[in-house]
């Protein structure tokens, strides 16, 4: 059910660092520190995969699994309970991101109620079907890309202005300390993992993807710059304004439908693969992995309607001192777990038996 393969992976860790990092985050990172946006958002990307091989380090000893077989139940529910407040707290500011991006591309003058709770529907139902499906679907996706880049070469049209890129470091760079401090939480998404078990054969695949995901992060980041200048800071949801290629209606329909379907389809993915990491913790209690995922979608549903009801609500949420807790949770449970592997494991001893079968 959590089975994942090299190619998969591949595919996977080209997505899931880029999805929500090209939603609201480079309007946020230019408020910030302008278009020095680009090179902060390359030191996160940088960061998270060097997360990533401590992630792959121990799933290939067994991950949260092996853990519960060497150590037993309570271990294992030590440390993937802390996770449970990692992805709840990025779920609600990724559901909100994702309602935000199709009542601003797709539905007009709706309720967010029924969007919420017909995404949360769909994620649930991934989520039960295990890492490989979402994996599988994953793969499927991919071959959007070639069709948006060449359906845009064909029909759009994009003016860009190289030199909006010059001022970078105008501040001299004190605003870098200050953006990476503000928007921690979109970092490191590669904790769910730990509950997949990876197979892969060749390990310079996932270095190659590893390093051309930073490349294609940053590389977004400065074709938003160079289209939108100054007014960057104004403009959310920035794959959906990059994949338009400027042509927004035609006598045919909208150009960026075609995006859309890809961010939102990746964007459900991504959380389908947080509540999958949720259904296999449920199961340290002793409870059906659908009963725990579903309770847990339950909560989020909740809150999501009553408590953090918009993108600016959950913003503020996870962007507040929660935000530290869950970085640093994230950075410390694949090297705590690395720690766990390298220590020995005790071997019972054997008893001897004579050849009647009893015990000398």
């Amino acid at each position: 059910m959590n089975d994942v393969n090299g190619k998969q992976l591949s595919v996977m860790i080209f997505f899931i660092p880029l999805i929500f990092k090209m939603s609201m985050l480079p309007s946020y990172l230019h408020r910030t520190s302008g278009v020095d946006g680009y090179i902060i958002v390359g030191l996160f990307a940088l960061a998270e995969f060097l997360q990533l091989w401590a992630v792959l380090f121990v799933c290939e000893r067994g991950g949260m699994n092996g853990i519960r077989e060497r150590y037993g139940n309570v271990v294992y529910l030590l440390l993937s309970c802390p996770l449970l407040l990692v992805i709840g707290v990025k779920s609600i500011l990724f559901v909100t991101e994702i309602v935000n991006y199709l009542t601003t591309f797709l539905f007009y003058n709706v309720i967010d109620a029924p969007i919420v709770l017909s995404l949360l529907l769909v994620c649930f139902y991934f989520a039960t079907k295990g890492a490989r499906s979402i994996a599988r679907i994953f793969e499927l996706t991919l071959w959007l890309l070639p069709v948006i880049l060449l359906m845009g070469l064909i029909f759009g049209e994009t003016t860009l202005q190289g030199e909006y890129l010059l001022s970078v470091f105008a501040g001299g760079g004190s605003s870098i300390l200050t953006a990476i401090g503000k928007y921690l939480v979109y970092t490191f998404d590669f904790s769910p993992l730990l509950f997949c078990n990876i197979k892969v054969k060749r390990k310079i695949g996932i270095g190659i993807f590893s390093l051309f995901s930073i490349l294609v992060t940053m590389g977004c980041y400065m074709l938003f710059y160079c289209r939108y200048g100054r007014a960057s800071y104004l403009m959310g949801c920035a794959f959906a304004r990059l994949a338009s290629f400027d042509t927004v209606i035609t006598e045919v329909g909208s150009l960026d439908w075609i995006s859309c379907i890809l961010w939102v389809t990746t964007a459900i993915l991504n959380l389908s693969l947080k509540l999958n990491a949720v259904a296999e913790i449920s199961t340290g209690f002793r409870l059906k992995r659908h009963w725990g995922v579903g309770l847990f979608t339950l909560l989020l549903a909740f809150l999501l309607l009553k408590v953090w009801v918009n993108v600016d609500k959950a913003f503020t949420m996870a962007s507040s001192g929660i935000q530290y807790v869950v970085f640093g949770i994230e950075v410390a449970l694949p090297f705590i777990m690395i720690i766990l592997y390298s220590h020995p494991q005790k071997k019972e001893p054997v008893c001897a038996v004579n050849v009647n079968g009893s015990p000398r």
